[in-house]
């Protein structure tokens, strides 16, 4: 059961790498923006010069109103980081169902479980790093999260992931 596992799993993470650049690179350019063209300076600058040992996450709005398009902007931002401490602790995951045998609706119910923890983490410790409106009237925010904080966050819905499934969250040895 192990190894098939493994070798699903080395079978999905190689169609993934495979399917990362399927499309074109002009359309890659229009749905991403690149930093040098698409990010105001000081977006660009904030993640640049931002400290070593801090998660950072952007996020824009354009409504037209300052109170919304920061409390969105911010909001974003946030959700950057989340959804990046959710692709930290998947691959961590990854790695530690190799090691054991787990029944692949524990592995999910798991996996599950510690995106909805993550996504709906207060993410304690983040701060604005900078934020302000671009030539065209647009809202930015580059919101920084401390790594001790995000280890805390990861930790935290690990456990709360295993105490849903039994089994995930002991030692594997």
């Amino acid at each position: 059961m192990k190894k098939i596992i493994t070798v699903a799993l080395f079978v999905v993470f190689a169609f993934l790498i495979a399917s990362c650049n399927s499309q074109p690179p002009a359309q890659q350019e229009e749905q991403y923006p690149q930093p040098d063209r698409g990010f105001p300076a000081f977006v660009v600058e904030a993640l640049q010069n931002a400290p070593a040992g801090v998660i950072s996450g952007v996020g824009f709005s354009d409504m037209g109103n300052i109170t919304a398009d920061r409390a969105i902007a911010t909001t974003l931002a946030r959700a950057d980081i989340s959804r990046q401490l959710v692709v930290v602790v998947m691959g961590m995951v990854t790695i530690y169902i190799s090691g054991i045998e787990a029944d692949p609706d524990s592995v999910l119910v798991f996996q599950e479980s510690i995106t909805a923890t993550l996504s709906q983490s207060r993410l304690v410790g983040s701060t604005i790093a900078v934020e302000g409106r671009d030539d065209d009237g647009g809202y930015w925010v580059v919101v920084v999260l401390p790594a001790e904080n995000a280890a805390a966050e990861m930790v935290a819905a690990t456990e709360a992931a295993a105490g849903i499934v039994p089994g995930f969250g002991e030692n594997p040895r």
